[in-house]
């Protein structure tokens, strides 16, 4: 586990977003989670969050709307579309929240 940590330590940027790696965990989240529930990430600015909402909107199986609401979160969007954040989502259907910490 050590020798893995220092091979990806070697070969990315730590002040980057690895957004390879975040899809992954997204889809390990998932995939290994039992019922409902939401998938909270947060990102460290906004450039972070429309980046991975892009890449989410345009990926299988999180691009179907019917199965996956994706929700970006930042003061910079107005109030009325930060509420959607708190709406129960349909049976079925996971929400996914990219916000920043502040």
């Amino acid at each position: 586990e050590e020798e893995t940590l220092m091979r990806y330590q070697s070969m990315y940027d730590d002040e980057e977003v690895n957004y390879d790696l975040l899809l992954d965990l997204v889809r390990y989240i998932d995939k290994s989670s039992y019922g409902e529930g939401a998938i909270l990430v947060f990102f460290s600015g906004w450039r972070e969050i429309s980046e991975f909402a892009l890449l989410l909107e345009t990926t299988p199986p999180f691009n179907n709307c019917a199965e996956y609401l994706i929700y970006p979160l930042h003061s910079g969007i107005p109030s009325k579309d930060q509420r959607k954040v708190f709406a129960k989502p349909p049976n079925g259907v996971r929400k996914i929240v990219l916000s920043t910490s502040e």
